[in-house]
């Protein structure tokens, strides 16, 4: 009986260590499955970091080597790289003048935590990010605020110099081979889509068209947030005043300046058409059919643009196909509807306010570009020429290739 009771303790001991021993495999697989969850957002934020020092170098304007690797350094840390990497191994950035690219690498190390009962005590994780300058294809929307308020202070004109010198430097790009196109798309409470275009079948002008100006309303909801269904026209409307009417894209730089050189001041603000027909001149379907599919872009290593410049907040809604609503936080709301809509179909958007103090306003436009560093707000000419400039060193840039 005794030799029993030994046996009985020798398993239970037995046991126990079995367990023991058991545990150790799944310690080490919990905690392996930790790690590289860890693993995998460290590298996450590192290539996002890593995108963002490569734009940032490529369109510094920089030319010392020291200098752009301060720029670099800082990206890089400000978008989170050094927070997830215990441990920096090497940072490089080159720019290839004659392939026209500008690389940004890094490699670190981040700590293991259960791995490193394996002897597994750190992994190595790395980041690279090329900048093609330029890219091969881009295709612009100038969305331009041509409402009463832009005659005052010298605003228009203003705008008509800045908006003259982005199209001159775009338009270098295409000596360097790349396919550049830009349009124009004036807007006040309406946009004029051009007296030419009344017998379209995209357009919908009464009979009485001899006092049709160009000028064209919003479809009903939802199409006044869509550029889909282009069976149901858009509403011609008579006796109306409108801007100068919308340059589809083109690579014509003399016939762009031109048409900034015409554009006049007139009406109040409704921000939703101007945006709607921007995304409309940037389609490859009508009403304008100058702009690539997406994959065609894609294919051409390029990319699509809005800039929208305004100097106010909106001060119209819709009142059926009209806008001469007064609910501005409906406006609002079709605003940031249709600025979600147009990112989402792979456009870049960026946002210019000038002398614009209404804080809802300013956020709105905030929110509606791409991201909050392709959001301007200024308050002079000097700063307008700033901001239209620096967008055009951003478009030239821009494609990260891998």
């Amino acid at each position: 009986m005794l030799g029993f009771k030994k046996f009985k303790a020798d398993m239970r001991g037995n046991t126990a260590i079995m367990a023991a021993l058991a545990i150790v495999p799944i310690l080490l697989a919990t905690g392996a499955g930790i790690d590289m969850m860890r693993a995998n957002n460290a590298q996450t934020v590192l290539q996002a970091a890593a995108d963002a020092a490569a734009i940032a170098g490529a369109t510094s304007k920089l030319t010392s080597v020291a200098q752009i690797k301060v720029v670099v350094d800082d990206y890089l840390k400000a978008n989170g790289a050094m927070d997830v990497l215990d441990s920096v191994d090497k940072i490089e950035s080159k720019l290839d003048k004659a392939k026209r690219t500008f690389e940004v690498k890094i490699r670190g190390k981040l700590k293991t935590s259960l791995m490193s009962i394996a002897g597994i005590s750190n992994m190595e994780l790395g980041a690279y990010s090329e900048i093609v300058m330029g890219g091969n294809a881009l295709e612009v929307a100038l969305v331009l605020d041509n409402t009463g308020s832009m005659n005052s202070q010298g605003r228009l004109s203003s705008l008509k110099v800045a908006a003259t010198d982005m199209i001159s430097k775009l338009m270098k790009m295409k000596s360097d081979g790349a396919d550049v196109k830009i349009g124009i798309v004036p807007f006040g409470n309406y946009v004029n889509v051009g007296i030419a275009n009344r017998v379209e079948p995209w357009l919908a002008v009464p009979a009485n068209s001899i006092s049709w100006n160009g000028c064209v309303g919003s479809r009903s909801a939802p199409l006044d947030e869509s550029i889909s269904s282009p069976s149901t026209p858009y509403p011609g409307l008579l006796n109306t005043a409108c801007p100068s009417a919308i340059s589809g894209l083109t690579a014509n730089d003399v016939q762009l300046k031109s048409q900034i050189n015409a554009m006049i001041a007139v009406g109040a603000t409704y921000i939703p058409q101007g945006l709607l027909w921007g995304w409309n001149v940037l389609d490859s379907s009508k009403p304008f059919t100058g702009g690539r599919t997406n994959a065609a872009m894609q294919t051409a290593g390029g990319s699509k643009a809005l800039v929208l410049m305004t100097d106010g907040a909106n001060t119209r809604s819709t009142n059926g196909m009209y806008h001469w609503g007064s609910d501005v936080s409906a406006a609002n709301t079709k605003t940031a509807s249709l600025c979600r809509n147009i990112k989402s179909d792979e456009i870049k958007i960026y946002t210019v306010s000038l002398m614009v103090d209404d804080i809802t306003a300013k956020n709105l436009l905030i929110r509606c570009a791409s991201d909050p560093s392709m959001a301007y707000s200024v308050n002079n000419a000097a700063e307008l020429a700033k901001a239209f400039d620096d967008i055009g060193d951003s478009l030239m840039a821009l494609r990260v290739s891998k």
